[in-house]
């Protein structure tokens, strides 16, 4: 009989959590083997793990000072017996129940928002004998057993190592498991422990009936061992969990997103834009704080010319009769611009007022002022002065195509490296408790 609401693909899960618990305690020496590869993984107090390409940082409170006391722990401790091949049923439904009042609040510690402890959550779908206790741990989801219960064992910021402690307590036999999502860190797996226990069957079938416990109405305040400041994106006070630094702040990952209205594409690794320090996808920008091309009325997502006090897009920016390229001065009739050629037809049209003044031709500008995120500043490139042009002939605008100045155009940038530098500004504040 299978006694609770998740998935078989969850419980396959839970069960490998078990079963390295089982192996930890089984084979200490083994484990510190494994933690002594963690060392080289660390700089400073961030742990760069391989199973996530060595790119994400988790910020740790302690680096690798925990980690060698665990190593030291473990060549020291004497292997246990493993603990019971299968969950306990009501071991993991009130498991369960604490993984969902504290998943939904975003919350941590090991009393529940009814006040309950973990001696009373499983008290009610059975009986528990001798000792119990409960481990929780707090990270990203995907992460795979084996670094659960590694993490564990290190208990990075925990004075007490209680959760090693735990794990190596020889009065523990059985055990339940539930993982699943946390609002603030991510994923929480709630373990917990006792040296016996007996399912309730009646209690068991009612639970599935119900349903799981309703958590308590409105949000308690979240206390962490993280005080990372508000995040700009949810206005939220940033407690652990996924962390982006960008814009001169820290964000949650998942709100690390384009802030148009109905937009909300995900940014991480993406170039944007920025605007009132806020980040914009490429398409939202252009389309709110764009300029609007003079020619062809669009919005300006190249190189924008200055001219006849309105904004163009540097291929819009032609002779207004033959569509022609101008030269380095050029004239206009009803603020647009007319090559020399064009001028002087109109100027042999009899009764055709006279054209206004000659005109410099204007040099490219960026798009906006707003700051290509993710792009250094762009290359200074020297422009030679124009030679002064040749007095007119019989009344037409000079070429001057021999003296124009080019511009040399920008070396491409690399969307990898900018993303592989984004990524590496990503990290995960994750907790134990």
């Amino acid at each position: 009989m299978l006694c609770h609401s998740k998935d078989s693909e969850d419980t396959g899960f839970e069960l490998q959590v078990l079963h390295a618990l089982s192996h930890a305690r089984s084979n200490p020496k083994v484990v510190a083997d494994a933690l002594r590869n963690r060392l080289s993984d660390f700089k400073g107090q961030d742990y760069f793990p391989p199973d996530r390409g060595g790119k994400t940082a988790i910020v740790t409170k302690e680096g690798q000072v925990a980690v060698r006391d665990a190593i030291s722990y473990l060549e020291s401790v004497a292997p246990l017996p493993p603990l019971a091949a299968d969950c306990m049923q009501g071991l993991c439904l009130g498991a369960e129940d604490h993984l969902l009042d504290l998943g939904q609040r975003g919350a941590v510690g090991h009393q529940g928002a009814d006040g309950s402890i973990s001696s009373d959550r499983m008290s009610r779908y059975g009986t528990w004998s001798g000792k119990c206790g409960e481990c929780l741990w707090f990270g990203r989801m995907g992460t795979s057993a084996t670094q659960i219960v590694e993490d564990l064992i290190i208990d990075d910021g925990v004075m007490s190592r209680g959760h090693r402690l735990g794990i190596y307590d020889p009065a523990f036999r059985e055990a339940g498991v539930r993982m699943g999502p946390h609002s603030t860190f991510g994923g929480c797996c709630v373990m917990d422990f006792a040296s016996h226990y007996q399912d309730c069957d009646s209690k068991l079938i009612a639970r599935v009936t119900e349903g799981p416990r309703i958590v308590a109405a409105g949000r308690q305040p979240i206390k962490t061992q993280w005080s990372l400041g508000e995040c700009p994106g949810c206005k939220e006070t940033i407690h652990g969990g996924s962390v982006m630094e960008a814009l001169g702040h820290k964000w949650h990952a998942d709100c690390f997103a384009c802030q148009a209205q109905g937009c909300g594409q995900k940014l991480r690794g993406v170039s944007y834009l920025e605007h009132g320090g806020m980040p914009f996808c490429k398409d939202c920008f252009y389309s709110h704080f764009g300029d609007t091309c003079a020619g062809c009325g669009e919005k300006i997502t190249g190189g924008v010319m200055k001219a006849l006090d309105q904004t163009w897009c540097k291929d819009c920016f032609v002779c207004c009769d033959c569509r022609g390229p101008l030269e380095s001065r050029y004239a206009s009739c009803d603020g647009k611009p007319l090559c020399s050629n064009c001028k002087s037809t109109r100027d042999q049209v009899p009764g055709r007022p006279g054209l206004p003044s000659v005109h410099s031709s204007p040099g490219a500008h960026k798009a906006s002022p707003a700051r290509r995120a993710m792009e250094g500043p762009p290359s200074k490139v020297g422009v030679p002065r124009a030679k002064s042009p040749p007095a007119a002939r019989n009344g037409a605008l000079p070429k001057i195509g021999a003296g124009r100045p080019t511009r040399a155009k920008a070396a491409p940038k690399s969307m990898g490296g900018a993303k592989r530098a984004m990524d590496a500004l990503s990290m995960d504040y994750a907790s134990l408790c």
